[in-house]
Order: C-alpha cells, then sequence, then structure tokens
C-alpha cells in the first residue's frame, strides 16, 4: 500500500497535515491489525514526520519531491524497499528507508507462532516455500528481539530463545494496544 501524509483530516476539509496521514498509518496497524507492506509517498521532508510515519508502522517512507534525474533511483529504491531489502536514510529524507526493527510480515508470523500455529500452517498463511524456511525466518526475527545478554543466559540455561522472543513480543504488542 502507498499512503500520502498530506491529507485532510475530514471529507470537505481544505487544508491537510502529515497528521492525518500519520492517524490513518496507526489505525491500519494498531487498529485493523493491517500486516500488509505499506510504504509512505509524501512530499514531505521533515525528518519529524519520517519518524513519526516509522514510530506509527510503516516498512518505508520515500519523499517525492526530487529532481527528474534523481527519480530512476527513487524507484529502484522502492522496488527493494517493497521486496524488504533495507536501504540507509538519506540526509535529505528523499530516499526510501525501512524500520529496523519488527517489519510487518515478521509481526505476522509472531503472532500466528503466538496463536499456536505450526512453521507449516505459517509457511502456507505467509508464503514461504517450506516450514524450515518459515522456522529460519522466525530465528532470525528472535535475533532481533533478544538482546546479546539474553541470548547468552537463554544458551547458559539451554532454554529456546523462541519462548522468550515470544514474551518479549507479546508484552509489546500489549503495550502498543494500552498506549
Amino acid at each position: 500500500m502507498l499512503l500520502d501524509l498530506q491529507l485532510p483530516f475530514s471529507h470537505g476539509d481544505k487544508t491537510v497535515s502529515s497528521l492525518a496521514g500519520i492517524r490513518i498509518l496507526e489505525e491500519l496497524r494498531h487498529q485493523q491489525g493491517f500486516y500488509g507492506t505499506i510504504i509512505v509517498l509524501t512530499n514531505s521532508k521533515a525528518p519529524a514526520d519520517g519518524q513519526r510515519a516509522l514510530a506509527a508502522g510503516c516498512d518505508g517512507y520515500l519523499c517525492k519531491r526530487a529532481r527528474i534525474s534523481e527519480i530512476p533511483e527513487m524507484l529502484a529504491q522502492l522496488k527493494m524497499a517493497i521486496k524488504g531489502e533495507v536501504i540507509l536514510v538519506a540526509s535529505m529524507m528523499r530516499h526510501v528507508f525501512i524500520r529496523d526493527d519488527i517489519s510487518a510480515k515478521e509481526a505476522r508470523l509472531l503472532d500466528l507462532l503466538s496463536c499456536g500455529k505450526s512453521w507449516t500452517e505459517i509457511a502456507r498463511d505467509l508464503g514461504y516455500k517450506t516450514p524450515k524456511a518459515a522456522a529460519n525466518v522466525g530465528d532470525r526475527i528472535f535475533d532481533k528481539l533478544l538482546t546479546p545478554q539474553d541470548q547468552q543466559k537463554l544458551a547458559a540455561e539451554g532454554t529456546k530463545k523462541r519462548h522468550k522472543a515470544l514474551e518479549i513480543w507479546q508484552s509489546r504488542r500489549l503495550s502498543h494496544t494500552r498506549g
């Protein structure tokens, strides 16, 4: 999904605000539970808008205000963002960037795992070729959630990191629904 930030707050309103787009983004992610890719495509060069969009749950951010000569590079970066590849943030916020925590698809995987789904069911639901591929992605997500200290402690105890990572994930989701 492509979402502009500069939208009116209500039908018939002639003024626009980036906060209107942020509100839609938050609604999609937190109230509606939309797990698809959301790329913000906007004219805003304000770093605060990019930070708010990432915090609200966008997967990428692209400022469409650019020179004609820069558009091919921006489109190439947009394609990379849609594939889930990470790009560094440019100083003028004119390039795509991806949030570095948990992507929407990774969040969906964690939610399915929290509901007791098997790797086979997760692979089928999320389009992974095999249950092993889904489990490998899950393992990388667990590494994102666990601090190095958590991982050392779990290794010493012989405890699987899946349980601790899901505990962290569930507490994070609970704090989002409260906040």
